[in-house]
């Protein structure tokens, strides 16, 4: 019934015009005409097997490799895998960090019950031009100004609100911690 509510009140989305698509495609180069590729191998284990031993072991070895063979011979459980990100994909900070390392440096990304030991195999320039990305750009703006309707409706919702017990007994006493 909520969601019913807000859709009606924010009213049917309207597309941003081209110009707008433009002008957020030129103030965001490092998601398009900049964007950068990250070609990640990395070492997926548990969270609860990365102790400070496992810890120590990272910062001290020279490759991935070196840390697989650690593990081999302490016999704890972990997966291959490599990845492959964009500037688009990872917030500013992580691909700014990410540009910064240098090739084969190692790094720990915990998410939830596994941790991800990571090096960066290769960076690449990934461009995408202002045709490819318009349509991309266009849907997240419109969901942007939804989001941004929204919140104001419910702000103005919650100021609006007044509380009011049919029921005194049940009331919360105001002076209870």
């Amino acid at each position: 019934i909520a969601q019913a509510y807000l859709q009606k009140r924010m009213g049917a989305s309207t597309r941003p015009t081209a110009a707008e698509v433009e002008e957020y495609f030129n103030k965001h180069p490092q998601y398009f005409s900049n964007r950068k590729q990250f070609v990640m191998n990395e070492l997926i284990m548990a969270a609860r097997d990365l102790t400070p031993e496992v810890k120590a072991t990272v910062d001290r070895a020279a490759s991935l490799e070196e840390v697989a063979a650690w593990l081999d011979a302490r016999k704890i459980r972990y997966g291959r895998g490599q990845v492959t990100r964009s500037t688009a994909d990872l917030n500013p900070q992580v691909s700014a960090k990410l540009l910064e390392m240098n090739k084969g440096q190692l790094f720990i990304v915990r998410e939830g019950e596994r941790a991800m030991l990571l090096s960066v195999a290769e960076i690449k320039d990934a461009p995408v031009t202002l045709q490819v990305a318009s349509q991309q750009i266009g849907q997240f703006l419109m969901n942007k100004t939804s989001k941004e309707k929204a919140a104001a409706e419910l702000a103005r919702l919650r100021a609006a609100a007044k509380i009011e017990y049919l029921n005194k007994s049940m009331a919360l006493d105001p002076k209870a911690p």
